[in-house]
């Protein structure tokens, strides 16, 4: 939290319609995955995934901070 803002205060007036929130959140999530893994690549954009292709603890912490609980979403649409 800012010092001196009051936490239900808006930040922004105005997103802009150009604005790709998805894109940013799927590089914010992937930024976060290595940084978890960091001697692990992104999983593959190709194919089925198999258990040893990702970090498993590494996705589950990204799920989180995405503010939920699905690795199954987070390996499909946010990594990948």
């Amino acid at each position: 939290m800012t010092q001196g803002r009051d936490p239900e205060a808006v930040v922004f007036d105005h997103i802009f319609k150009a604005l790709c929130v998805h894109a940013i959140r799927r590089e914010y999530a992937q930024a976060l995955y290595l940084h978890y893994a960091p001697s692990r690549g992104l999983p593959s954009v190709q194919g089925r995934l198999k258990r040893t292709d990702y970090d498993r603890d590494a996705v589950q912490r990204v799920s989180w901070a995405l503010g939920h609980n699905r690795v199954d979403v987070v390996l499909c649409h946010d990594l990948r």
